[in-house]
Protein backbone atom coordinates (compact mmCIF):
# COMPACT_ATOMS: atom_id res chain seq x y z
CA UNK A 1 0.00 0.00 0.00
CA UNK A 2 3.03 2.49 0.86
CA UNK A 3 4.43 1.36 -2.57
CA UNK A 4 1.38 2.38 -4.30
CA UNK A 5 0.94 5.96 -2.53
CA UNK A 6 4.60 6.89 -3.34
CA UNK A 7 4.71 5.98 -7.33
CA UNK A 8 1.41 7.85 -7.05
CA UNK A 9 2.89 10.61 -5.44
CA UNK A 10 6.30 10.66 -8.15
CA UNK A 11 3.62 10.65 -11.26
CA UNK A 12 1.85 13.82 -9.70
CA UNK A 13 5.21 15.36 -9.70
CA UNK A 14 6.10 14.23 -13.23
CA UNK A 15 2.90 15.18 -14.62
CA UNK A 16 3.06 18.69 -13.21
CA UNK A 17 6.06 19.36 -15.24
CA UNK A 18 4.90 20.66 -18.51
CA UNK A 19 8.22 19.33 -21.10
CA UNK A 20 7.21 16.12 -19.20
CA UNK A 21 3.70 16.27 -20.59
CA UNK A 22 4.48 17.50 -24.31
CA UNK A 23 6.60 14.63 -24.46
CA UNK A 24 4.07 12.25 -23.08
CA UNK A 25 1.89 13.43 -25.17
CA UNK A 26 4.08 13.69 -28.72
CA UNK A 27 5.38 10.39 -28.40
CA UNK A 28 2.93 8.86 -30.30
CA UNK A 29 2.01 11.13 -32.98
CA UNK A 30 2.12 10.26 -36.51
CA UNK A 31 1.44 13.63 -37.32
CA UNK A 32 3.53 16.98 -35.94
CA UNK A 33 1.73 18.55 -33.19
CA UNK A 34 2.32 21.80 -34.94
CA UNK A 35 0.33 20.90 -38.13
CA UNK A 36 -2.29 19.17 -35.90
CA UNK A 37 -2.84 22.54 -34.38
CA UNK A 38 -2.57 24.07 -37.88
CA UNK A 39 -5.29 21.74 -39.48
CA UNK A 40 -7.76 22.50 -36.36
CA UNK A 41 -7.28 26.18 -37.06
CA UNK A 42 -7.56 25.77 -40.69
CA UNK A 43 -11.27 24.17 -39.89
CA UNK A 44 -12.48 26.75 -37.55
CA UNK A 45 -11.69 29.51 -40.01
CA UNK A 46 -14.75 27.84 -41.93
CA UNK A 47 -16.52 25.29 -39.69
CA UNK A 48 -19.48 24.99 -41.82
CA UNK A 49 -17.35 22.79 -44.10
CA UNK A 50 -17.77 19.06 -42.38
CA UNK A 51 -14.87 17.21 -40.47
CA UNK A 52 -15.50 14.87 -42.82
CA UNK A 53 -14.86 17.11 -46.23
CA UNK A 54 -11.98 18.67 -44.54
CA UNK A 55 -10.67 15.31 -42.72
CA UNK A 56 -11.06 14.04 -46.81
CA UNK A 57 -9.31 16.88 -48.53
CA UNK A 58 -6.23 16.76 -46.11
CA UNK A 59 -5.96 12.72 -46.22
CA UNK A 60 -7.03 12.09 -42.47
CA UNK A 61 -9.68 10.17 -41.15
CA UNK A 62 -12.40 11.75 -39.67
CA UNK A 63 -12.56 9.97 -36.50
CA UNK A 64 -8.37 11.06 -36.05
CA UNK A 65 -9.17 14.93 -36.79
CA UNK A 66 -12.43 14.67 -34.04
CA UNK A 67 -9.80 12.84 -31.57
CA UNK A 68 -7.35 15.80 -32.22
CA UNK A 69 -10.29 17.85 -32.00
CA UNK A 70 -11.35 17.05 -28.47
CA UNK A 71 -7.71 16.30 -26.84
CA UNK A 72 -5.95 19.44 -28.15
CA UNK A 73 -8.97 22.45 -28.90
CA UNK A 74 -11.60 21.25 -26.51
CA UNK A 75 -13.51 24.76 -26.97
CA UNK A 76 -13.74 23.96 -30.48
CA UNK A 77 -16.45 21.56 -30.16
CA UNK A 78 -19.79 22.70 -31.31
CA UNK A 79 -18.29 24.68 -32.96
CA UNK A 80 -20.41 24.15 -36.32
CA UNK A 81 -23.73 24.42 -34.40
CA UNK A 82 -22.82 27.65 -32.71
CA UNK A 83 -22.52 29.02 -36.50
CA UNK A 84 -25.51 27.57 -37.91
CA UNK A 85 -27.81 29.35 -34.71
CA UNK A 86 -25.60 32.26 -35.34
CA UNK A 87 -26.67 32.54 -38.65
CA UNK A 88 -30.34 31.23 -37.96
CA UNK A 89 -30.71 34.24 -35.40
CA UNK A 90 -29.93 36.88 -37.70
CA UNK A 91 -31.75 35.52 -40.20
CA UNK A 92 -34.97 35.26 -37.80
CA UNK A 93 -34.24 38.65 -36.09
CA UNK A 94 -34.75 40.53 -39.18
CA UNK A 95 -38.21 40.04 -39.37
CA UNK A 96 -40.96 37.09 -39.05
CA UNK A 97 -40.91 35.11 -41.95
CA UNK A 98 -42.19 31.74 -43.54
CA UNK A 99 -40.02 28.54 -42.67
CA UNK A 100 -39.43 28.47 -46.14
CA UNK A 101 -38.24 31.83 -46.53
CA UNK A 102 -35.66 30.92 -43.78
CA UNK A 103 -34.50 28.28 -45.23
CA UNK A 104 -33.98 29.39 -48.72
CA UNK A 105 -31.58 32.53 -46.83
CA UNK A 106 -29.62 29.91 -44.95
CA UNK A 107 -28.66 27.57 -47.78
CA UNK A 108 -27.76 30.89 -49.60
CA UNK A 109 -25.55 32.27 -46.85
CA UNK A 110 -24.23 28.92 -46.15
CA UNK A 111 -23.91 27.63 -49.24
CA UNK A 112 -25.26 24.40 -48.04
CA UNK A 113 -27.93 22.62 -50.20
CA UNK A 114 -31.82 23.49 -49.16
CA UNK A 115 -32.02 19.73 -48.19
CA UNK A 116 -29.36 19.83 -45.74
CA UNK A 117 -30.54 23.28 -44.30
CA UNK A 118 -33.72 22.14 -43.76
CA UNK A 119 -32.49 19.44 -41.52
CA UNK A 120 -30.44 22.30 -39.96
CA UNK A 121 -33.39 24.16 -39.30
CA UNK A 122 -35.87 21.98 -37.80
CA UNK A 123 -33.31 19.96 -35.27
CA UNK A 124 -32.47 24.10 -34.27
CA UNK A 125 -36.45 24.99 -33.80
CA UNK A 126 -37.14 21.70 -32.05
CA UNK A 127 -34.14 22.27 -29.66
CA UNK A 128 -36.08 25.34 -28.48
Amino acid sequence: MESARKISRALKEKNKNIDYRKLNRDRNLTVPYEKIIFLIEEWAKNPLESQQNFANRHGIPRSKFKDWLRLYKPEYIGLTKKFHQKIFDEIINKENKRPKDIIEEYSKKSGLSYEKSKGIYYKLINKK
